[in-house]
């Protein structure tokens, strides 16, 4: 510990004798790298754990809990996710999903106590909340549900026709954000509850946690064999429909033009209306020849003894129930009645006509190509985008081709603003290893700047000890340096020969030429 603290000591000096600069310097870099360090601490540490179940109910989470802790694992729990590690996430997944009951309970009740001394009608609630418990976990096993919730009223049985009343079924989904449920969607879990209950599709409704009512279509209210179940779509399905149409079309008009008019240099543009209704057509034609099915002919006399002197008769047969009758002006009458009955069948033809839906009912078609482009190959692409997509004038479709010179400039600069960012996992990291190799540049760069400084002192400093050397010591040293030819401005002679010596000796001895100098002024005084 002493050494410790010593070591300390030592550490906090050179602190203190370090300019104000690199104190600074260290100061940021040592908050950097802390802050560096437990980020990537932190990171690794939420890395460490992985979501094992989310948004279980209160029953489920306590079976998952108690689970992990008789086996000893370490977890955590954030909210209503219980994570574990990493490492045995998907082991732990398996084991324990076959304990979860998703909130619901279905033939789980079987195994909750024994059925003995149970009455009829106790056992037919228990088989009730099985199947609703059923049907609810297979509603949820759905992607765009997160949960739900089925409630079934059986029928009630009666000796009476009239007091029977049929059972009913209402479905309540809570759906997971941002998804929705199509119509047809709506009508499959209708399907699945009526074929699970025997209820109608009638009787069954289906509701979100917003309360709409989904179920309010008018294809349930239909009769069961009605054809128009079956081609009922969703304005959903309807647009999603047009919009696979006409990008079909703009595809085979692209794989027409562009082979020849070059890549990018045309742009296709349709609009499709299709009819999505379905239209049931009867038609019955009657043939005008009859043809008989059947005949029936009776016949009737009757003899009377009165006479009669008027005579009338009728000797014509007709058919449809008249009679023919023979009277005599004898005294005694005989009546004869004929009746024939005759049954036609009139000929007719019935046909059955579904028009499907999806039927075309306009079509419009743009195409601009890049560039001017003269009449007869605006003609040839007009002629040739009707035939590739099957224009028809008659109901109004329309063609289009112009040429526009494309400004290709700024298109490179041009983003999508609703496009979502793709997700990087390592961003945290770089952002730490930036911050890091920052930090340390930071400070090198300081500390060099600081050594430079106090390397520049020390050259001032000592150039400024060797002047005060030079005006204190008695002795100059010699300063090796490159000897250089002096520049010789006078013509050598003998006289400034001897000057010369002389002033060397001077500079190198002061002190004898000092002393020579004194003995002559005394030699003068004399």
């Amino acid at each position: 510990m002493d050494k410790f603290l010593e070591v300390f000591k030592k550490l906090l000096e050179k602190f203190k004798n370090l300019s104000k600069g690199v104190k600074i310097a260290s100061i940021i870099s040592a908050i950097t790298l802390i802050i560096a360090i437990s980020s990537l601490f932190f990171y690794q540490s939420s890395n460490k754990y992985s979501v094992l179940f989310s948004g279980l109910d209160s029953a489920d989470s306590k079976t998952v809990l108690s689970a992990l802790e008789e086996q000893g694992v370490d977890f955590k729990v954030e909210g209503d996710s219980i994570l574990v590690n990493k490492s045995v996430v998907d082991k732990l997944r398996l084991q324990l999903a076959s304990n979860l009951t998703m909130g619901s309970t279905g033939y789980e009740l079987m195994d909750s106590g024994s059925s003995f001394g149970m009455t009829e009608e106790e056992f037919q609630i228990k088989k009730l909340r099985m199947q609703q418990g059923e049907l609810e976990k297979t509603i949820k096993s759905f992607e765009q549900i997160s949960d739900a919730r089925v409630h079934i009223t059986l029928p009630t049985n009666s000796v009476f026709a009239d007091e029977k009343e049929p059972g009913s079924a209402a479905v309540y989904v809570k759906l997971v954000a941002g998804k929705t449920l199509s119509q047809e969607q709506v009508k499959s879990i209708v399907a699945l509850v009526s074929g699970s209950t025997s209820i109608s599709k009638d009787n069954i409704q289906v509701m979100d946690s917003n309360m709409n009512l989904l179920s309010e279509d008018s294809s349930f209210k239909l009769d069961e064999n009605s054809d128009q179940n079956v081609t009922s779509t969703s304005i959903a399905t309807q647009l999603e429909l047009e919009k696979k149409y006409e990008a079909q079309l703009q595809k085979s008009i692209l794989e027409l033009l562009t082979p020849v008019l070059g890549n990018g240099k045309v742009k296709v543009m349709v609009s499709a209306d299709l009819d999505f209704d379905s239209t049931k057509v009867t038609e019955t034609v009657v043939d005008p020849n009859k043809v008989i099915i059947s005949q029936k002919t009776s016949k009737s006399e009757n003899n009377s003894s009165e006479g009669n002197d008027n005579a009338s008769g009728s000797g014509s047969v007709i058919d449809e129930n008249m009679g023919n009758t023979i009277v005599t002006n004898d005294k005694n009458t005989k009546s004869t009645t004929e009746e024939q009955t005759t049954n036609y069948e009139v000929g007719k033809t019935e046909t059955i006509k579904i028009k499907a839906p999806g039927e075309v009912k306009s079509l419009s078609a743009s195409v601009i190509v890049d560039g001017e482009i003269n009449d007869a190959l605006r003609t040839a692409i007009e002629q040739s985008v009707s035939a590739a997509v099957g224009l028809n004038t008659e109901r109004g479709d329309t063609v289009s081709v112009a040429g526009i010179t494309f400004n290709t400039k700024d298109t490179g600069n041009i983003t999508d603003p609703f496009a979502e960012p793709e997700a990087n996992n390592n961003n945290m990291i770089y952002m730490i290893i930036a911050g890091v190799v920052g930090a340390i540049l930071l400070i090198v760069f300081i500390v060099l700047r600081s050594k430079k400084k106090k390397a520049n002192k020390e050259v001032v400093t000592e150039e400024e000890g060797n002047l005060l050397d030079i005006v204190i010591e008695d002795k100059i040293s010699k300063v090796e340096e490159e000897e250089l030819k002096p520049i010789e401005f006078e013509v050598p002679n003998q006289n400034i020969h001897i000057e010369n010596e002389i002033k060397k000796y001077a500079a190198e001895k002061p002190q004898q030429v000092a002393d020579i100098v004194k003995s002559w002024l005394v030699e003068s005084e004399r």
